[in-house]
């Protein structure tokens, strides 16, 4: 039950630092440089009400868990250990890739990115890697998802990406 109560906060803390964040973006000089250029802030808004909705969403369900079920052995809270150890791997990962994206680009080093940050997570949970099989669905899955991201912001919001 401490567990649905820190998401629920978490959930609440986040909520509140986009809601900034749409405030912001809403009162942003907004410079258009032509007939169909949405503007700067366009993408930071939408992306700042998308994780509000979803802050939400976890909130809603951290409180129908708490009224409806005590916390079973499924749900119990990840040890501080394993959470720090999860934190400290993916801001290693982020930092590592902030520093190769203009060298290897966009599309490689997101794959790279999402895949070593799958194996992490995998690792955590289960103490060992992925199966091969799983391996390759993720590098396809990874691959293919970062290069529909490339596709969609080189044509649809004309931004040249590294």
């Amino acid at each position: 039950m401490s567990k649905v109560k820190g998401d629920g906060l978490f959930a609440l803390v986040l909520f509140a630092i986009f809601s900034f964040g749409t405030y912001r973006s809403l009162v942003m000089d907004d410079p258009v440089g032509g007939p169909n250029d949405v503007g700067a802030a366009f993408f930071p808004f939408w992306v700042c009400v998308f994780i509000q909705v979803l802050c939400v969403i976890v909130f809603v369900q951290g409180v129908l868990k708490a009224r409806g079920e005590q916390a079973s052995a499924e749900t119990e809270a990840v040890p501080m250990g394993k959470r720090v150890t999860l934190f400290l791997g993916i801001l290693a990962l982020l930092f590592i890739y902030i520093l190769v994206m203009d060298t290897v680009g966009f599309v490689a080093s997101s794959a790279v990115f999402l895949i070593l940050v799958n194996q992490l997570l995998v690792f955590s949970e289960t103490g060992r890697l992925s199966s091969p099989k799983g391996l390759a669905f993720s590098v396809v899955f990874f691959v293919v998802t970062s290069g529909l991201l490339y596709l969609m912001f080189n044509t649809v919001f004309n931004l040249a990406l590294p």
